[in-house]
């Protein structure tokens, strides 16, 4: 017996809500001073470029954020002793 694989192509990619979402915050907050971003908001070499090029600079540790700075935190979270830490330097 065969098996019949119907293949179909999207109209339309992209991201999903939650990444939209935090690209635009990334944006606008990258636009009045320095942001961090605990990770990219996508597995999108793009799109971490032309972050990157706003201003976003990416770390992969919240030790790595100065005290008092705006980190932004990944779309799907973090655990959380990493909310902790960045609470405690502010």
């Amino acid at each position: 017996m065969k098996s019949v694989i119907e293949i179909r192509i999207a109209e339309y990619i992209g991201f999903c809500g939650g990444v939209k979402y935090a690209v635009a915050l990334a944006q606008k907050h990258a636009a009045q001073k320095t942001l961090y971003a605990l990770g990219p908001p996508a597995h999108n070499e793009n799109l971490i470029r032309k972050l990157q090029e706003q201003g976003i600079l990416f770390v992969d540790d919240v030790t790595e954020v100065p005290a008092g700075a705006t980190v932004l935190i990944r779309s799907h979270g973090e655990r959380p002793e990493v909310f902790k830490q960045a609470e405690a330097q502010g």
